[in-house]
């Protein structure tokens, strides 16, 4: 990429007012040893943009709309909505309304918010190591309900979880729900709702998302919340969810940047793995068919000279 690219693209990211995106595609010209044109102005520029001020007036709604209502617009909402369903707060309000709409209601969501419970209380119990997929699955579903999450990927997750939802687990919890109110929420409560949670979603699938979520948290601890969103975003499958996730280990802060300026970065490596696996594929067969020509040479050979 040219320094004029990098240049064009910071400069209309900081236009949008999205400064995460400026930040990382600094970031991967820093990493890719790329000198900007008037590098020294995008600098001021930037730490403008990064001013504690400017960072407390862009947040503050987005923050309180993400953790109360759910809404997910930029990187800080999705961090705000994640906390919430972190303490519960999110899932449980999500998994009320789900379960109030049934059986018109949306199985991705109220699969994923039930795991989500069963992840969150699973943390707690297990002393933290769930606590990458919990905030995983928070965000798949933090991004379904923005409209942020790729249309390809949330048809493969929705077939995941078709025909996964136990009827019989939804009457059971929507009795005890219509007598539970979040200010009441306590150990006693989750206890009670337990068994029928665990019920709620085959655990074949809740296995499934945990894995997806897993990749996803494991993005989001490399490139932070906007990696998270933008991954979502982009990729189009489960399995370019996992390849993203280990390129996500080598780009790092420059990861969004990457993604806006090589969006089939996902696809490339895939690409690349099939041609890896055709050569491999070649070599084996000639390396089989050379010691069968071996062989007959050996084979002739005994039968001239014996």
């Amino acid at each position: 990429m040219s320094p004029e690219t990098y240049t064009q693209a910071i400069l209309a990211a900081l236009e949008q007012e999205d400064v995460e995106l400026a930040n990382s595609l600094f970031e991967l010209a820093q990493q890719q040893a790329v000198r900007l044109s008037n590098q020294s102005q995008l600098e001021l520029k930037l730490a403008q943009a990064n001013s504690w001020w400017a960072a407390t007036q862009r947040t503050s709604s987005e923050l309180w709309r993400g953790f109360w209502l759910g809404e997910v617009h930029s990187a800080n909402s999705l961090a705000a909505s994640t906390v919430s369903d972190f303490l519960l707060i999110g899932d449980v309000r999500d998994l009320g309304r789900e379960l109030a709409n049934w059986p018109d209601s949306d199985q991705l969501v109220l699969g994923l918010s039930a795991a989500g419970i069963g992840l969150s209380v699973g943390t707690v119990v297990s002393g933290g190591s769930s606590a990458i997929a919990a905030a995983g699955a928070s965000s798949i579903k933090a991004a379904k309900k923005a409209g942020k999450l790729n249309k390809k990927l949330m048809q493969q997750l929705t077939r995941m979880g078709e025909n996964s939802i136990n009827p019989a687990a939804v009457q059971a919890i929507k009795q005890q729900w219509q007598q539970l109110k979040l200010t009441q929420l306590n150990a006693a409560s989750f206890k009670e709702l337990k068994a029928p949670l665990g019920q709620l979603v085959q655990p074949q699938v809740v296995k499934h998302f945990k894995k997806v979520s897993n990749n996803i948290g494991t993005i989001s601890t490399h490139t932070g919340l906007r990696g998270m969103l933008e991954t979502l975003n982009k990729a189009e499958s489960v399995a370019q969810v996992s390849r993203l996730a280990k390129i996500s280990k080598n780009f790092k802060q420059g990861y969004v940047g990457a993604l806006k300026l090589l969006p089939r970065l996902g696809k490339k490596l895939a690409w690349l793995s099939g041609v890896m696996l055709e050569l491999v594929a070649s070599l084996l067969n000639a390396l089989l068919w050379s010691v069968l020509l071996l062989w007959n040479m050996f084979k002739l050979g005994r039968h001239v000279f014996r």
